[in-house]
């Protein structure tokens, strides 16, 4: 699956490239990556039940296709990320001046 989603990528960048274009991956919020991870989580399915590559690898196209054409008609995105600031280790909080109840040196 992995393979999959690094070759759709791949191809995209190369396409990007060729035209002069910032990498379609990189967009904040698009379910580029998503939609060959998809396809190809499908095609790995079908192949291990059985069924022949031809047919699986059209249904691959197929859902791959239709994942990222609804992403874009409906604006199907992830939230933008951010910065998550956590309490560092071996400092104690200080709120309004005083050490935090809970700190071994605000006692």
């Amino acid at each position: 699956m992995v393979v999959g989603v690094i070759g759709a990528i791949g191809g995209g960048m190369l396409r990007d490239v060729m035209l002069g274009l910032s990498f379609s991956f990189l967009h904040v919020g698009t379910l580029y990556a998503v939609a060959a991870g998809a396809g190809t989580g499908v095609l790995v399915l079908l192949a291990g039940l059985g069924t022949p590559i031809p047919v699986a690898g059209v249904v691959c196209v197929v859902v791959t296709t239709l994942v990222r054409l609804a992403a874009v008609r409906f604006e199907w995105t992830f939230p933008e990320q951010f910065v998550v600031r956590g309490r560092r280790a071996g400092r104690p909080r200080v709120e309004d001046g005083r050490f935090d109840a809970g700190s071994a040196e605000g006692t």
